[in-house]
């Protein structure tokens, strides 16, 4: 299951993710829609897709499009340029490409010589029992408060969201006076866009509203020690917020907020803490 509760929402699950991805491998898929009817931030989405399903969410749509691209050259009678435009490829060398590199073969070689295709099939689920584990947390009230740094976007296509951010961030001249060690900590702020992932990456300061700054309105926020940032650990302890703790608790996600990360400025060895913090309201009974 993806959301548990959400006022005035309904409940969405995991299968039915995967239908609505299934029912438009042809088509328009919106990922930050999805997101949204899943009652999670399009950055959380992505990485929650990418623990269950061990796939990211775009690697996943790009492999079940090709996988089904190979089931039309066999049994429809379109043209290799019509199944190209049918599966979102913009021409039908890019869609050849994409297939070779898949497959191991082009389409009109798989046509002519009825060779075999790899297959990405469809995702199922199970049920599992789940929970009953602890999460230490801490509720914190804070007052308005402004974050200024270096400022990008994450591509709904990018496989790891705002990981060119960050090294767009190390490769500013500006991040060194950000990590100087009387800062302490790096604040990375993850804000929803139309059609990208926003993320801002400093310090906490005064601040004008540009494209370097971001002002963060008066909110409750529920607070996640976390030490470590492999990729596996990180998606899975986000999995378990996001599914486990509120479903257990008397607070929903609050959805007009960004997520926030907080870093120690230094972070050249393999281990260190920090925190997710999320936006909370309270449940109304």
């Amino acid at each position: 299951m993806f959301n548990h509760s959400k006022k005035g929402h309904k409940m969405i699950y995991f299968e039915d993710i995967i239908e609505e991805i299934e029912k438009n491998l042809t088509g328009e898929i919106d990922v930050a829609e999805l997101a949204k009817k899943a009652n999670m931030s399009l950055y959380e989405f992505r990485r929650i897709f990418s623990f269950v399903a061990k796939i990211p969410l775009n690697e996943y749509i790009r492999k079940r499009r090709l996988s089904q691209a190979a089931v039309d050259l066999y049994q429809s009678k379109q043209s290799i340029t019509e199944i190209a435009f049918r599966y979102g490829y913009d021409s039908a060398s890019s869609f050849s490409r994409a297939f070779r590199e898949f497959h191991g073969v082009a389409p009109s070689e798989a046509i002519k010589e009825k060779t075999s295709f790899s297959v990405l099939t469809r995702l199922s689920t199970q049920i599992l029992t789940t929970g009953g584990e602890s999460l230490s947390y801490q509720v914190l009230d804070l007052p308005e408060f402004w974050v200024h740094g270096i400022c990008g976007e994450s591509a709904i296509e990018d496989t790891e969201c705002c990981e060119r951010v960050w090294e767009q961030f190390y490769n500013d001249a500006r991040s060194e006076q950000l990590c100087k060690p009387e800062q302490e900590k790096l604040y990375a702020v993850y804000d929803n866009q139309e059609d990208c992932v926003r993320c801002l990456i400093g310090n906490i300061g005064r601040g004008t509203q540009n494209e370097s700054s971001q002002r963060i309105p008066e909110s409750l926020w529920v607070c996640f020690g976390m030490r470590g940032t492999d990729d596996e650990t990180v998606n899975g302890f986000y999995h378990r917020i996001l599914w486990q703790w509120f479903a257990s608790v008397g607070y929903e996600r609050n959805p007009e907020l960004p997520n926030i990360e907080v870093y120690p400025v230094d972070m050249s060895g393999e281990e260190f803490d920090w925190e997710i913090w999320i936006p909370v309201i309270k449940k109304v009974k």
